[in-house]
Formats: C-alpha cells, sequence, structure tokens
C-alpha cells in the first residue's frame, strides 16, 4: 500500500502540474507547485515540526514530544542513525533559534486557484485537493511506519551489544553476524573505506547502468550537489548546516533559521 499510494502521489502531481503548464508555462507551474506543496499541507509533519517549536522554547513539554514523535529523528530513514528518544534534551534547539510561526495556508492555495483567468481552473482545483489529500496521507503513513523501525533500530543495537561490534554492527551482514567469519573486521573497515568513496559520487535521478560506468570512470561529471531534493513538503530557508553525526552537533551556537 505504501508503494501505491507513492505511484498515485507522483501521477497525480504529474497530471496537475501538466494542467498548470498548459496555463502558466512550465517555469511558472514548477515555481506554483512548490510553493502550493510547501504552504497549503496541514500534514502530520507540519504538527511535529510545530510541536518541536513549542518544546524548544517550553522545556515542560519535552517529555511529551519525545513520547509522541520520539520514535522520528535526523537521517532516520538510515538504522545507524539514532531516534529522537535517544538523543534527549540534545535534540531540542534553543527558543530564540525556532521562534517561527507554523500556520495551516492552505486555504490561501485554494482561493488562489480559484482566482485564475482560465477555465481550467476548476480541472486545477480538483487535481490539487487529491494531491493534497494523498501527501497528507502519505505524511501521516510516514509518521506511523518509522514507529516499528525504531523499534528495528534498538534490536540492531542490542546485536552490536551482544556481538562486541558496538556501532559496527551496521556495516555487517545478518548472517555474518549469526556466524561471524574470521575477517569482519577487515569487511567492516573495507566498507566503511567504499563508503566514503561512494558518498563524493552524485548520481542523476535516473541512470543506466552506462551512464554510473561513466560516471565512476571520471568520463561524465556528476551533479554539482549545490541543489537539495526535499523529502516532505514544506519551505525552509536559511543558512545550510551539513550533519555527519547529529550527537556532535551543539545547536545553542548555531545561527537563526539553519536548515
Amino acid at each position: 500500500w505504501p508503494l501505491v499510494l507513492v505511484v498515485l502521489t507522483e501521477a497525480t502531481t504529474q497530471s496537475l502540474r501538466n494542467i498548470l503548464i498548459g496555463v502558466f508555462g512550465e517555469a511558472d507551474a514548477d515555481r506554483k507547485l512548490r510553493e502550493w506543496t510547501g504552504k497549503g499541507l496541514p500534514t502530520a509533519t507540519l504538527d511535529m515540526q510545530r510541536e518541536f517549536s513549542r518544546s524548544c522554547q517550553a522545556p515542560a513539554l519535552r517529555q511529551e514530544f519525545l513520547a509522541r514523535y520520539g520514535h522520528r529523528g535526523p537521517g532516520e530513514m538510515d538504522l545507524s542513525h539514532p531516534r529522537w528518544f535517544e538523543i534527549g534534551e540534545k535534540a531540542f534547539m534553543s527558543s530564540s533559534s525556532v521562534d517561527r510561526e507554523w500556520t495551516d495556508h492552505s486555504a490561501d492555495v485554494e482561493a488562489e486557484i480559484l482566482a485564475i483567468p482560465s477555465f481550467k481552473r476548476e480541472m486545477i482545483l480538483e487535481e490539487w485537493r487529491l494531491l493534497k489529500k494523498l501527501l497528507e496521507t502519505r505524511e501521516a503513513w510516514k509518521m506511523e511506519l518509522l514507529r516499528p523501525y525504531a523499534y528495528l533500530r534498538l534490536l540492531v543495537r542490542e546485536l552490536g551489544s551482544r556481538s562486541g561490534l558496538g556501532e559496527n554492527v551496521h556495516w555487517c551482514h545478518l548472517e555474518e553476524l549469526l556466524s561471524p567469519p574470521s575477517d569482519l573486521n577487515a569487511r567492516i573497515r573495507l566498507r566503511k573505506e567504499q563508503e566514503a568513496e561512494f558518498s563524493s559520487i552524485s548520481l542523476p535521478d535516473y541512470v543506466t547502468l552506462e551512464r554510473i560506468g561513466a560516471i565512476l570512470s571520471g568520463d561524465v561529471e556528476t551533479d554539482d550537489g549545490h541543489d537539495g531534493e526535499p523529502l516532505s513538503p514544506g519551505l525552509a530557508f536559511g543558512e545550510v548546516r551539513v550533519v555527519r553525526d547529529p550527537l556532535e552537533v551543539d545547536l545553542a551556537t548555531w545561527p537563526e533559521a539553519t536548515i
């Protein structure tokens, strides 16, 4: 079902984009889609961001936030990254850096659509409402799907503790934990070296085996890495900081509106 939802969301996005291109042109159509999905979605993620902001400003609310959203966290799709309930108080910024207003602007988006001087506005409104519902459902599902994912991390950490591998357990295959080979430490070192090499390679959205080979051999220039790809709806503006290890970050030293 999550895959079906992703496919339906992408199909609806493309359908709406095609209608908008016919009315505004490609550049303005893409801009409007970014703006609408950024400010017109009262999702579970927006609720979480709102509660996070309040918890940063009111320490008394932090335990409630961790109880409700502690299974989420930075880099959460990677089991090697800690969840918020593990980070605890370090997860929260100083109140001055999160003093923002989280507002639902979905009514503003519908009003803008109804003001479009084209007979296609009813089609645009219908497609937008469908896309909005799909994206809101996707965020709600993601919130719940990541709950058992957090428990999987706890199981992996326990495997690391029992095997004596600690955090290196994340560099092993399950069969290697059940029957450790004599060269396991050498395999872990090699995988870390490979990961460091691969992390410097940026692949395009659509690839072929031939293109991957050309990129690895240096025959094709890769992305310059200046553009980001949003994983959830929303717009953000500010100085970008790259975090390699969330446990080593001192949020109190960051400027306001940091991404």
